[in-house]
């Protein structure tokens, strides 16, 4: 449900990164519903994970942020509002949110339902997706699923991949033959289906839920290595021209200069290497 990477990962420190990118999914996110935040602000020798303000009305938020697979305890629940007391919880000086990616054991739930009325809010798991894709105007799952449906793959599992260059959406996929999910495909914020091979091998290495899988790559990828049919295309009509015809081509899969019987390619267009200064 939330994928977190880092550039600067690695199996020393990757909970380190996935703490503080989750911190700053929920900053963006808060940001976008209505508060001004700021992270890790200490306060009478506390450090809290967000602090903010309503902008509408001025309310003061303390929020704890939990990038934990583990279910949240009662015990948990009831450390954060000790937290809160002093601050004026029961006076309605501050509110408590409390954000997991995981969900509440039903202990924790049990003592959550006694202390909601005094100033807390608690949002966990499928909810927290909901809210946090909504906010950000990320792609629907639903339209996702419809462009996966039509390249021949059913998704398994919906994502938010929150990076230290931005926010997508990862779809983990099966084919449509097969009951084992062994792929996975990366759409930007605006539903695009990313062609980035080389981030794509990077969230592979890194994360322990894509260890194994395939990706899908765009079919728009337009790379010049990637588009082997156009580079032959390039070289058959090249030679049938000579050296006078002094004609510009077009050929939009050639990127770099390319030099071939005293030509040179240079963005899709063939030119006579004396203009060039070659």
């Amino acid at each position: 449900m939330f994928l977190f990477y880092h550039r600067a990962q690695d199996s020393t420190n990757i909970n380190f990164y996935k703490g503080g990118l989750f911190e700053s999914l929920l900053k963006d996110y808060l940001e976008k519903v209505g508060y001004n935040i700021e992270l890790r602000k200490k306060s009478s020798s506390l450090e809290y994970d967000i602090e903010g303000v309503a902008k509408a009305t001025s309310q003061r938020i303390i929020g704890e942020a939990k990038a934990h697979s583990k279910s949240m305890s009662g015990q948990t629940i009831s450390a954060f509002v000790g937290k809160l007391l002093p601050l004026g919880l029961v006076e309605k000086k501050v509110h408590g949110l409390f954000l997991s990616l995981s969900p509440l054991t039903p202990e924790a739930e049990d003592y959550f339902k006694q202390v909601k009325a005094m100033g807390l809010t608690v949002k966990t798991g499928q909810t927290l997706y909901n809210e946090i894709s909504e906010a950000l105007s990320l792609p629907d799952d639903v339209t996702l699923q419809k462009t996966i449906d039509e390249l021949g793959y059913d998704v398994v599992a919906p994502n938010i991949l929150k990076t230290d260059s931005g926010v997508f959406k990862l779809m983990v996929i099966k084919m449509k033959t097969s009951g084992t999910p062994s792929t996975f495909a990366v759409f930007n914020s605006s539903g695009v289906l990313l062609s980035d091979t080389s981030f794509c091998r990077a969230l592979r290495d890194s994360l322990t839920e894509l260890s194994g899988f395939d990706f899908l790559e765009s079919k728009d990828n337009d790379s010049y290595s990637g588009n082997k049919n156009a580079r032959v295309f390039f070289f058959f009509v090249l030679a049938s021209f000579t050296l006078s015809d002094r004609i510009g081509l077009v050929f939009s899969s050639i990127r770099q200069p390319v030099q071939f019987d005293g030509c040179c390619a240079v963005n899709g267009r063939v030119m006579h290497l004396p203009r060039w200064g070659y």
